[in-house]
């Protein structure tokens, strides 16, 4: 966000917890105090959906953060260093 808007004079990019917003007085309230605002873009966040399978949650991990690349990540290097290492033929394909 801040790389595309940085060329825009008139835009700020903030990282802060909103708890709330004065629409009357067009101010959004931080955990850190207030900013003001002319026009407001309000992006939330987001969760897994596994489509009513939860239990696919350990075994599928989301890719929103950087953390969840950097573990799925992992998980795929980790897989083909236990392959590489594997003799049994019926494992090793299932690796």
């Amino acid at each position: 966000m801040r790389a595309i808007l940085k060329r825009h004079k008139n835009a700020h990019v903030l990282l802060a917890e909103a708890t709330g917003i004065d629409v009357v007085s067009r101010r959004v309230l931080l955990d850190s105090g207030s900013v003001s605002y002319d026009s407001l873009i309000v992006a939330t966040g987001s969760d897994h959906h596994y489509f009513g399978n939860d239990h696919w949650e350990a075994l599928a991990p989301g890719l929103k953060t950087v953390e969840d690349a950097t573990e799925t990540r992992r998980r795929i290097f980790s897989a083909f260093e236990a392959a590489e290492r594997e003799t049994d033929p019926e494992r090793l394909s299932a690796l």
